[in-house]
């Protein structure tokens, strides 16, 4: 029930952005900002079940074993990515945004699709339109605040199945208590919790 308790809002976004609005296909390539955080973690295990090829993107000193990795504060990254994918990927799912908006954009290959769902820092972005329109590319904004009950019960149980076979595995966490809620939240705010924190009634 812990890890239960710390897993909706992650895969539920991971879930809306590459199935509801990108309709990620197997086989496809996707590229995921991000990727090591709570909604790319779910995000990379969702496109994998769906069979599509990963590559996560994060800053300097962090990597993965799983898929290949880029770092987004570095030079040359964009280009990184279009040659690990042949030419561009097929699908960026962006859980970063603000600057990294239009180099996301720079690693779509012709007719790719982009996700955006958060925006860090600056939150106005340019992109030059005719690259945008010439390359058929699309831009899909999501926001899972705005889903209703009825909505989030369908999504979770398209999820169901992948818990059940083990293809998803929500993330650690950590219990608290209420009496420390005030430096939890604290900690999350600033990005230094950690393992996904999870309060617990006696």
């Amino acid at each position: 029930m812990k890890q239960a308790a710390a897993c909706g809002i992650p895969f539920l976004t991971a879930w809306m952005g590459l199935v509801e609005a990108a309709a990620l296909g197997s086989g496809e390539q996707i590229l995921i900002t991000g990727a090591l955080g709570s909604v790319g973690h779910a995000a990379t295990q969702v496109a994998q079940w769906r069979g599509a090829k990963v590559i996560g993107a994060g800053r300097a000193g962090q990597s993965s074993d799983a898929f290949p990795f880029v770092h987004t504060d570095q030079p040359g990254w964009v280009d990184q990515v279009r040659e690990i994918s042949g030419g561009g990927v097929d699908v960026v799912l962006d859980t970063v945004g603000g600057p990294l908006f239009g180099d996301c954009l720079r690693c779509l290959r012709r007719g790719g699709r982009q996700v955006v769902m958060a925006s860090t820092g600056d939150r106005r972005v340019s992109l030059d339109l005719p690259d945008f329109f010439h390359e058929l590319l699309r831009l899909v904004g999501i926001d899972t605040f705005k889903l209703e009950g009825e909505v989030i019960a369908r999504l979770m149980n398209s999820l169901k199945t992948g818990f059940e076979e083990g293809k998803l595995t929500p993330a650690d966490v950590q219990e608290q208590s209420l009496e420390k809620a005030s430096e939890t939240y604290s900690a999350v705010s600033k990005g230094t919790a950690g393992k996904r924190q999870v309060f617990v009634f006696d």
